[in-house]
């Protein structure tokens, strides 16, 4: 049985460049995923009002423990590398 891929529905867009940081099982975690992505892109100094997901489903201390073990993919964490040293 193959399992559903979930895919963010907002991707997060810079420097009119659309990038993917993951792919993941359920909406839950696509919606975490893309709160992480976008603060991972805030802390690179990517300044952009991303908006952000409210997940109903999960209480803090769920929210919490998942956005800690959420992977971003290496593509996404590389492009944010590039663009910290173009602003260097």
């Amino acid at each position: 049985m193959s399992k559903t891929e979930w895919y963010v529905l907002k991707p997060v867009s810079i420097s009119m460049a659309i990038i993917s940081f993951g792919s993941y099982s359920t909406s839950v975690k696509a919606a975490v995923a893309y709160n992480k992505a976008v603060d991972l892109a805030k802390r690179h100094g990517i300044a952009k009002n991303f908006p952000e997901n409210y997940v109903e489903e999960l209480s803090a201390k769920e929210y919490a423990e998942l956005y800690t073990k959420i992977k971003i993919s290496k593509k996404f964490l590389a492009y944010l590398d590039s663009m910290s040293s173009i602003s260097d």
